[in-house]
């Protein structure tokens, strides 16, 4: 998956539960581009963090994916509203 990328990018198998695992990720992501320490000591971390402008540019075209199908029923969406308790 990489390989077109010409070493911008890099896959790793991570399972989030597993802190050692995620930690792990990190040092290798730090190692092979550099630091990301304003994200990773932020007050508020990011949840989400595509670390390449190609991995920023997929982010964005999902983001505007899902935001074309949620404008697109958004009727639909309205209408299921009940009455608060």
């Amino acid at each position: 998956m990489a390989e077109p990328f010409g070493g911008r990018m890099i896959t790793l198998p991570l399972d989030v539960t597993d802190a050692a695992a995620a930690n792990a990720a990190v040092a290798t992501a730090v190692e092979t581009f550099g630091g990301f320490d304003e994200a990773v000591d932020a007050d508020e971390a990011p949840l989400h963090l595509p670390l390449s402008p190609i991995a920023y540019s997929i982010a964005e075209r999902k983001l505007a994916a899902l935001r074309s199908d949620i404008d697109a029923r958004r009727d639909i969406t309205i209408a299921t509203d009940f009455d608060q308790p």
